[in-house]
């Protein structure tokens, strides 16, 4: 090429771009790579029926450092919006993440220490002392009443089905040889019929990437956090959760 540059930037998101412009304004060469066909990484936005869309998911941008805010506000008008989701259960309305219009409007309580006094009593009486799955977890957190009203919403009492599906670990195994054994039953006949091209679909199939999210609560000892996102094989995420899965049930679809 013959020409020389100070930095090379791997990476077009936040962070690439805001260094290759603060080096640009000090007088650098910068050459900024990216192997997708567009700048901004993640927070990328493309117009559809002239509206934003936010490609890889929403980004909601907050901070409490003056100093950033100004900078960023240098480049782009920002709207302001504040992020206040509700649950509906039972004909009630709840704010969510919990809060203290949450727990006022759930046991009358004005106070935080109020709320935790509340939810301590709630959980000394379910008398957990060791879980034995993620349901007994998340009851031992946050007592009876969180967990009935806003978390575990699929619990047969007409709820919108938030929490996932909970299997045991006998059950997903069981489950999954009975998937194997279809699966090879299928992949037999295919072959005696000479269905090569059925055949070879049904492999990529089985090995196609697949997501699972755990939104329970953090499990001890780092096994499993909260909001986890995994993508994978089925294989590969079987393996990531074997840990857990000699403690726990398994969370397994949203």
């Amino acid at each position: 090429m013959g020409h020389k540059y100070d930095y090379l930037i791997v990476g077009a998101g936040l962070y690439g771009a805001v260094f290759a412009h603060e080096m640009k304004k000090q007088g650098r060469q910068v050459l900024v790579i990216d192997r997708r066909a567009h700048i901004a990484g993640n927070i990328y936005t493309e117009q559809v029926l002239d509206i934003q869309v936010h490609k890889y998911g929403a980004h909601i941008f907050h901070t409490s450092d003056r100093r950033i805010w100004e900078y960023v506000n240098r480049f782009a008008e920002f709207n302001h919006y504040i992020n206040s989701p509700i649950a509906y259960y039972k004909g009630e309305l709840y704010n969510l993440p919990f809060n203290m219009n949450t727990f006022s409007k759930m046991w009358g309580v004005v106070t935080p220490a109020q709320a935790k006094a509340k939810i301590a009593e709630q959980i000394g009486a379910l008398q957990i002392t060791e879980p034995h799955d993620l349901e007994e977890q998340a009851l031992s957190q946050v007592g009876t009443d969180v967990y009935e009203k806003l978390v575990n919403t699929d619990n047969g009492k007409g709820g919108n089905g938030h929490m996932a599906v909970k299997k045991n670990a006998t059950e997903a195994a069981e489950a999954a040889e009975k998937e194997k054994a279809v699966n090879n039953t299928t992949k037999g006949k295919e072959a005696d019929s000479g269905a090569d091209s059925a055949a070879t679909e049904g492999k990529e199939k089985e090995g196609e990437a697949v997501t699972l999210a755990y939104i329970g609560p953090q499990l001890p000892g780092g096994l499993l956090k909260t909001n986890k996102i995994m993508i994978g094989t089925r294989e590969e995420i079987m393996k990531e959760l074997a840990g857990v899965l000699e403690k726990y049930p398994l969370v397994e679809k949203m």
